[in-house]
């Protein structure tokens, strides 16, 4: 029974030891961000996803010079973008990513926006 108690003992020391990193992890996040919109370095973090050529971020940067990064799913980046995507919105409205979707969604629906460009004389001219 004494070494139930023990290991109880440890395991609540570790929990709250843990929420303590957690909400300073989150702290430093939120400092982070605040000091790199300060600095005009917008970014927004996610795990990757399929596919990675996205109309969503060409919008993001194009019109709110938002860049995308992919990382690992650690709370340190939820607290970062819930934080600079407050200070975003302060920024540019509350809708700011309501309106970058209408963007998207209507190059998603332009034929061939993405395509390479094409020049008068053919590839021949441009040698």
């Amino acid at each position: 029974m004494e070494d139930s108690k023990k290991i109880f003992v440890i395991f609540i020391c570790l929990l709250v030891s843990s929420s303590g990193f957690c909400r300073n992890s989150c702290r430093k996040a939120v400092n982070q961000a605040r000091s790199d919109f300060q600095h005009g370095n917008y970014s927004f973090h996610s795990e990757e996803v399929v596919p990675a050529d996205n109309t969503y971020f060409y919008v993001l940067y194009k019109y709110y010079k938002i860049n995308w990064y992919f990382t690992d799913s650690s709370n340190y980046y939820k607290c970062y973008d819930g934080e600079m995507n407050k200070l975003l919105q302060k920024k540019y409205g509350k809708k700011f990513l309501d309106r970058a979707q209408v963007i998207c969604d209507s190059l998603d629906n332009t034929p061939d926006w993405r395509k390479n460009a094409r020049f008068t004389g053919g590839d021949k001219a441009l040698k």
